[in-house]
């Protein structure tokens, strides 16, 4: 019979049965162990898992980015630039840390207080 290859992680550890059986033991046991892959969420109906009332309400967040304003919703504004213009504040928004988004809120935000003054 030919001999199997052994396995080896990208440390060079190799997997033994040993390696195996001692890394499994704890999850045999039921403890879960902390680690790369985060903590263990439990579906509804699973043993000590939410029930599916709880299951709703734990995913009722909606998705995407958390809101600009808790005080207002935001608004959508669209506007044409030229695209040297949009990498030139690409560029400035990079070196400042930040998105283009906020980049531009900013700028129209302080242009807008120049302008009006602080109301």
């Amino acid at each position: 019979m030919a001999k199997i290859k052994p396995f080896h992680t990208e440390d060079g550890t190799e997997l033994t049965e040993e390696l195996l059986d001692k890394l499994a033991a704890p999850w045999d046991r039921g403890e879960i162990p902390e680690g790369e892959w985060g903590p263990v969420f439990l579906g509804p109906g699973s043993p000590g898992g939410p029930t599916k009332r709880e299951w709703r309400r734990m995913n009722a967040t909606p998705p995407g980015r958390p809101p600009l304003s808790e005080d207002e919703p935001s608004a959508v504004v669209t506007f044409k630039m030229p695209r040297s213009l949009v990498d030139y504040v690409k560029r400035a928004a990079d070196a400042c840390g930040q998105t283009k988004s906020k980049f531009i809120r900013e700028a129209v935000l302080e242009k807008a207080r120049k302008v009006l003054g602080s109301e």
